[in-house]
């Protein structure tokens, strides 16, 4: 008798569970799109950890990534919040472990977030410099550029934290044009480098001040690869701090489509690094327009979720858990174009600071996309692999 009460009870309780994991309503986000979602926020953590364990090894540009994550799961987190606090279609559990996993990646990203001062002191330069106006001459750049650089300020949360919620997509055709064609020279015989990408975003950060040698050399057309990334970093960053508004209106109207064109630009340059089988040497070029032009809306980024997988393959488990690494010849070939990350830092065990610090800004931009069920941003009718 008391075998069958038993056996009863275990009936009922299979019952039950069976009724709390039935088929998801149509409300309910699929199987498939949470574990994409967990796999990147979990991508996130990992990366974070990682960074976490080298904090006094931090630069400035290894801190742009933990900021970009920082404020990106801040927002989500809000906007979940704000979305689901007045529905009543979402499944409950779902949310709560959408949350659960922003929560995760959000409490790593403060924790790194207090590396700040060890960036400060590997890069004093890019945190307390002296600003100018620049004019054409290049030997004021040169002036501009040994007086220091105060550039630390693309550290500041406001800046990332309203890269949200925008959706926009190629003109018809933009997407399938041939990789790259060069253009008439708008920027005469300047190169946009590094130095001189620091310059400018230097007079931009402080005081939105924007010469007309930067805007000359940030909307020309004929640029490719990190010059292009370059452009759209430095336009994203002016509009989300507002200093358009201080252009001539006719000329602040023009932005969005230099954006526009530059990241299309930027998709048939991901689109040539994927035909290539993504070299190592490209990879961070790849996720780098992932990152930028992703935050700034580009559907056509921002849904390819094929590359979110390939990112995640290029993420080390062991050893240097967490972090992304680069090779030898990736390196070379740098030093060779004369192109190095502004303080590239590689580990002994090849982790990249830069790399890693990209690969949190790229997987951010599919955070964002995955979320957006439980937090009413636009996004595609049916997201898949692409």
């Amino acid at each position: 008798m008391v075998a069958v009460i038993m056996a009863i009870k275990l009936v009922s309780l299979l019952l039950v569970a069976l009724l709390s994991y039935s088929e998801p309503s149509s409300a309910d986000t699929s199987a498939d799109h949470l574990i994409l979602l967990r796999q990147a926020c979990d991508s996130l953590s990992k990366a974070l950890s990682f960074l976490s364990n080298v904090a006094d090894r931090l630069t400035l540009d290894g801190l742009l990534g933990v900021v970009i994550a920082r404020e990106q799961s801040k927002s989500l987190l809000e906007l979940i919040d704000a979305n689901t606090g007045h529905s009543a279609d979402h499944n409950t559990s779902q949310v709560l472990f959408v949350k659960r996993k922003l929560s995760e990646v959000h409490q790593r990203a403060v924790q790194v977030s207090t590396a700040m001062p060890y960036a400060w002191r590997q890069d004093p330069q890019y945190f307390c410099g002296k600003s100018f106006r620049l004019r054409t001459e290049k030997s004021q750049i040169n002036e501009f550029i040994s007086n220091g650089l105060e550039i630390g300020r693309i550290l500041s949360g406001s800046i990332w934290s309203k890269l949200i919620c925008h959706s926009k997509d190629f003109p018809l055709g933009e997407r399938h044009q041939h990789p790259h064609q060069h253009q008439p020279s708008s920027a005469g015989n300047y190169t946009l480098n590094e130095r001189v990408s620091d310059a400018c975003l230097s007079e931009l950060l402080n005081g939105c001040h924007v010469s007309a040698f930067c805007w000359t050399l940030f909307t020309a057309v004929e640029f490719d690869e990190y010059p292009l990334a370059h452009q759209v970093f430095y336009l994203t960053i002016a509009r989300s701090m507002d200093c358009l508004s201080k252009l001539p209106p006719p000329v602040a109207a023009t932005v969005d489509a230099k954006i526009t064109a530059l990241c299309s630009s930027m998709f048939r340059v991901n689109l040539r690094v994927e035909a290539r089988n993504y070299p190592s040497e490209d990879q961070d070029l790849f996720m780098q327009n992932i990152a930028f032009c992703g935050l700034s809306g580009y559907r056509p980024f921002r849904e390819r979720l094929r590359w979110l997988e390939v990112i995640r393959s290029w993420q080390r488990s062991q050893p240097g858990a967490g972090c992304f690494p680069v090779n030898l010849h990736q390196l070379a070939r740098m030093l060779a174009q004369s192109r190095p990350k502004r303080r590239e830092r590689i580990l002994a065990d090849g982790c990249s600071l830069h790399k890693t610090s990209m690969a949190l800004a790229a997987v951010s931009v599919y955070v964002q996309t995955l979320s957006a069920p439980f937090t009413g941003c636009t996004t595609s009718n049916a997201l898949t692999v692409q």
